[in-house]
């Protein structure tokens, strides 16, 4: 579980410094993530792929489409749930904030994949109608770490708690009061 969180925040920051670079990829989701395995230390990480959509934020169309069809809208988030509504109805182009989206969907879909509900609240966080309301990927990452740690420590506990059944309950008060 906690490998699967750190990929999330390798992908996301990946994302990020694309974003810091001026870039919008313009088609964030699973399959784009690449998962690889260094040869050396053989950690697990993530790698942003599939860069055919990407183009410098300075050269995104920011202006609706009028000859968009709203059936059009309808038959698109049927098709594309990743897409921020507002991309979808061509209000804008893609923007940070429909990246932001786009993280989303992956995180509440793993969220309830997983029964993470923190991931899956977060996940419905980035989806928010509202792009302005959607957190930035700096704030998602350190989201993803403290869920991380949290379920982390949460393994650690039990696991200890299972160590101890049996076990005289003044060692159990005071190992679980150095985690608290």
């Amino acid at each position: 579980m906690t490998l699967m969180l750190q990929i999330l925040i390798d992908a996301v920051k990946a994302l990020n410094v694309h974003q810091e670079m001026g870039y919008i990829h313009g088609d964030i989701k699973t399959t784009n993530i690449m998962i690889i395995q260094d040869p050396e230390d053989h950690q697990w990480t993530a790698k942003i792929i599939d860069f055919g959509l990407t183009l410098l934020r300075s050269m995104m169309p920011l202006s609706p489409d009028p000859f968009y069809k709203i059936e059009e809208y309808h038959e698109n988030v049927i098709k594309y749930p990743s897409i921020a509504p507002e991309v979808l109805s061509r209000k804008t182009g893609d923007t940070y904030a429909s990246e932001t989206y786009a993280v989303g969907y992956i995180l509440q879909q793993i969220g309830l994949s997983y029964s993470i509900d923190a991931v899956q609240r977060l996940g419905n966080n980035c989806m928010d109608e509202d792009p302005d309301k959607r957190p930035s990927l700096n704030e998602i990452v350190g989201k993803l770490k403290r869920i991380r740690f949290s379920l982390g420590r949460q393994r650690s506990l039990a696991r200890r708690r299972k160590a101890m059944k049996g076990k005289n309950n003044v060692q159990e008060v005071r190992l679980l009061l150095k985690f608290v």
